[in-house]
């Protein structure tokens, strides 16, 4: 019986210490806070475009955004990365990523640097969240 009574301890802490590790790393994941879609008209060809808004912090917002062009079968990923780096600076990588209907495909990366006293949380909700909801 002492066995049992040890082996139960034993897992009932090693879960305990488990939780209480997993607890922090959970915390600092990436989290959705904005998604939305919508089609629109661009010189007419019909486009669908969807967004994904993910946050770790104030200071790091990832944004997902597609964009599918039915007439042609192809389709678009953007992928905005934005991270303050100082006080008076936020940095911004974008990865685009276009498919055509023949399977060939292109990439492109942009990387730049935004002045703002804003948070990129602020900045996201304040300059870029606004143009986004807009049909294009």
């Amino acid at each position: 019986m002492n066995k049992n009574v040890l082996l139960m301890a034993l897992v009932m802490s090693t879960f305990v210490f488990g939780l209480q590790i997993a607890e922090p790393a959970a915390a600092a994941s990436l989290k959705v806070i904005d998604h939305g879609s919508y089609n629109f008209k661009e010189k007419n060809n019909n486009v669908t475009y969807k967004w994904k808004t993910y946050q770790k912090g104030v200071n790091y917002v990832k944004i997902v955004e597609y964009y599918y062009f039915p007439q042609y079968k192809t389709n678009k990923y953007w992928y905005t990365y934005l991270q303050k780096v100082s006080a008076t600076k936020i940095k911004v990588k974008e990865k685009i990523f276009d498919y055509y209907s023949d399977d060939s495909s292109t990439e492109t990366t942009k990387l730049y640097h935004i002045p703002t006293k804003l948070t990129v949380a602020k900045y996201y909700w304040k300059k870029i969240r606004p143009i986004m909801t807009k049909p294009h």
